[in-house]
């Protein structure tokens, strides 16, 4: 009870776990967080297990549903391929406020990325997406390109620490989106 308080007319939250010696809030304080801030525009979750098992991010699903979000930060959360069906929910909830995506930093794999990318294509109004370590291989990039041309205004696209050797023929696609790319400029 102590946040609800604070909330009404809160625009950003972030909360994240790594290093700090406080024990996390657990969800249901999340929750309460999250039911009583209706502004929110930028929610980040950094270093907050919320995956591995979709229950959790099942949990976080309708809590984000009546929010219009510009940034969703679910950096080192622990999102898994499990996960793709309720991201792919939240990804629909989102699709014309979201800006910024930052899935960093969690096992998504190359099933994660194929299951969500018809969702991600009606995500126009991303700029940024970051999907730095996220254990991606190059069997991603034909879907990224297949993605890249929905995303008109994006300017970033983070994919370092992946696996993308020997791509070969699969990353022909991915260079001809991305050279089509007019306004990204760092990759």
């Amino acid at each position: 009870h102590q946040y609800t308080h604070l909330c009404t007319n809160l625009r950003v939250l972030g909360i994240g776990v790594q290093g700090s010696t406080d024990a996390p809030m657990n969800l249901v304080t999340v929750t309460r967080i999250l039911d009583n801030c209706p502004r929110l525009q930028v929610v980040g979750l950094n270093d907050y297990l919320i995956g591995g098992d979709s229950l959790h991010v099942a949990q976080l699903q309708p809590l984000l549903m009546p929010l219009r979000l510009q940034v969703l930060a679910l950096r080192r959360a622990g999102l898994t391929e499990e996960c793709a069906p309720v991201m792919n929910v939240i990804l629909q909830q989102q699709q014309d406020s979201l800006q910024f995506l930052d899935l960093t930093g969690n096992e998504l794999t190359d099933s994660f990325l194929q299951d969500v990318h018809n969702t991600l294509r009606h995500c126009t109004r991303l700029e940024e997406v970051w999907l730095h370590d996220a254990k991606l291989t190059s069997a991603s990039l034909p879907v990224l390109a297949s993605v890249l041309p929905s995303w008109p205004r994006l300017w970033t696209l983070r994919l370092a620490r992946n696996d993308f050797r020997d791509s070969g023929a699969e990353a022909d696609p991915f260079v001809r989106a991305i050279e089509e790319c007019a306004s990204l400029q760092l990759l």
